[in-house]
């Protein structure tokens, strides 16, 4: 389970996720290891370009492998939002 907390910074209240990788060699290295977790959050790194040169193909790859590992929710729902409107993949509203 992902963890977060509420943060206020110069006034401004927002939502604070303490699970996304400080480094992506530290996501890889988690991904490597087969965390679902880690899979989808270096996807998701990937994929709006967080560290990394964005790479929304291997973005998806990343997501459609931690889906299918262990069905995590977050990749499923990533995966079919790209799927929704077309991103990297053909539109596909089934």
């Amino acid at each position: 389970m992902s963890e977060w907390r509420l943060q206020t910074q110069n006034g401004m209240m927002g939502v604070c996720y303490s699970h996304l990788p400080k480094t992506m060699p530290e996501a890889e290295q988690a991904a490597r290891k087969g965390d679902p977790m880690a899979i989808c959050n270096a996807g998701w790194c990937y994929f709006n370009g967080v560290k990394v040169q964005r790479d929304q193909k291997k973005a998806l790859d990343l997501w459609r492998r931690a889906a299918e590992k262990s069905g995590n929710a977050g990749a499923s729902y990533n995966l079919g939002y790209c799927y929704s409107f077309g991103i990297v993949v053909k539109q596909d509203d089934q």
